[in-house]
């Protein structure tokens, strides 16, 4: 009797281990609600002020600020591994992504998410990197960028994720539809341009992109799809809203909302504004 009661405790203790929180009548997350800051430039002085620019004083007051708030910040990674896989995230998880990869990344921000144990997202231009890799003077560029050496430094300290703003296509109308261009060609010429930084990404950083950030937020009705079918997971607009994901739902991933971060916001404003938008 005391065998078969022993058995049968064993029979329980291993499925509980197999079957999904769910089903054992906890309450495990299936949404999550994920807010997205939205940087772009560090500055160490207010000389040349612009709306994309940032002190990094006001950088390293949000990392402080998030924290005491209870925030944890994660990669697109693990966004999509809750998607795809139902792997857990924290209890309040935040990304912060950053856009078009200027080296003030490298000098000013990473210094400080290595002091605060913070992860970012960096959405490069690969054409850019290119050019600036092979000549850094950095005169001839409005900003000066990020170069592979210093890309393969950033990924390689599990602090920093590397995601796709494009291979070329930060200009003009960004990914969207031309005036007049058709469908087919549209779409052969944004995978074209996926397939070109997908292929820079990895001969330079042996990473496989699971992110595309759109260039001006800008994109058309067939650009996700053209992105589903050249790999990507997930994509980020410009649309400043809080957006859900879902496990099991892989189309939760793609256009989410983002917060641009204002140099005339103050790290309260930020995290007002993202309660805000949190309802």
């Amino acid at each position: 009797m005391k065998k078969t009661i022993l058995s049968i405790l064993v029979f329980v203790f291993i499925i509980s281990f197999s079957l999904p929180l769910q089903a054992l009548g906890f309450d495990a997350k299936t949404e999550v609600e994920i807010p997205i800051l939205m940087y772009h430039f560090l500055a160490k002085d207010d000389k040349n002020p612009n709306r994309w620019q940032i002190l990094v004083e006001q950088f390293e007051s949000d990392l402080i600020l998030l924290k005491a708030e209870g925030f944890e910040t994660i990669f697109m990674q693990d966004l999509i591994n809750f998607v795809h896989s139902d792997v857990s995230l924290p209890e309040r998880p935040i990304i912060l992504s950053f856009d078009d990869g200027a080296s003030d990344f490298y000098e000013l921000a990473f210094p400080l998410l290595k002091k605060h144990n913070a992860k970012a997202v960096m959405a490069i231009i690969s054409s850019v990197t290119d050019k600036f890799s092979a000549d850094t003077e950095q005169n001839k560029y409005y900003k000066s960028n990020l170069t592979w050496e210093q890309l393969r430094e950033l990924a390689a300290s599990g602090l920093v994720e590397i995601q796709s703003h494009s291979h070329d296509l930060h200009k003009g109308i960004g990914a969207a539809k031309k005036k007049g261009e058709s469908i087919e060609s549209y779409r052969a010429r944004f995978a074209s341009d996926a397939k070109r930084f997908n292929e820079r990404i990895f001969v330079e950083l042996s990473i496989t992109p699971t992110t595309f950030v759109y260039p001006f937020g800008s994109q058309s009705k067939d650009s996700n799809e053209v992105l589903k079918a050249s790999g990507f997971l997930a994509s980020l607009t410009c649309r400043e809203v809080v957006s859900v994901v879902a496990a099991g739902e892989p189309d939760s991933l793609f256009d989410l909302g983002r917060v641009l971060r204002s140099r005339k916001m103050s790290s309260e404003d930020v995290v007002r504004r993202i309660g805000e938008l949190l309802g």
